[in-house]
């Protein structure tokens, strides 16, 4: 199995387990005059079964994930620790932009003036540099995850 195949299946484990948690919250108490469609204890031990899966899985995905070097001479789990940071970081200028462009600033009909506190052209710059970094490094995890065994 592929890394890339693996990290499917871990979100796959996750929606089945959110799925099943669901399952159970609707048929762990019910009316006297109702049946169960579904019994808990055995949707219990179905969750705990996919729990345990998961987490061997998430083992060996972390392992492989520190083991395999990118181009760039990092491993995956820090390249994909420097993605989610210039994830973070973009949407903080994205969350400016946002609020440089929305209706209620621009369409102020009222007294008061309003004054940009922050150089337009720089947040966005700074955002699309952002952007390409992040772009660029999800593709080299990418292209990784799909090479990789899992073993």
């Amino acid at each position: 199995m592929k890394l890339g195949e693996a990290l499917l299946k871990r979100d796959e484990y996750i929606k089945r387990q959110d799925d099943i948690k669901k399952r159970i919250k609707s048929n762990v108490v019910l009316r006297d005059d109702n049946e169960n469609n579904e019994n808990p204890n055995d949707l219990i031990k179905e969750y705990i079964d996919i729990n345990n899966e998961l987490s061997d899985l998430i083992m060996k995905i972390e392992n492989k994930e520190h083991e395999i070097k990118l181009d760039i001479g990092i491993s995956i789990s820090e390249a994909v620790n420097i993605r989610d940071k210039l994830y973070r970081e973009l949407e903080i200028y994205k969350t400016v932009l946002k609020e440089l462009n929305s209706k209620e600033y621009r369409n102020a009909k009222n007294e008061i003036k309003m004054k940009v506190l922050v150089n337009v052209k720089d947040i966005q710059n700074e955002a699309d540099k952002i952007s390409k970094a992040y772009s660029d490094i999800d593709v080299m995890i990418q292209a990784a995850n799909w090479n990789a065994d899992l073993k």
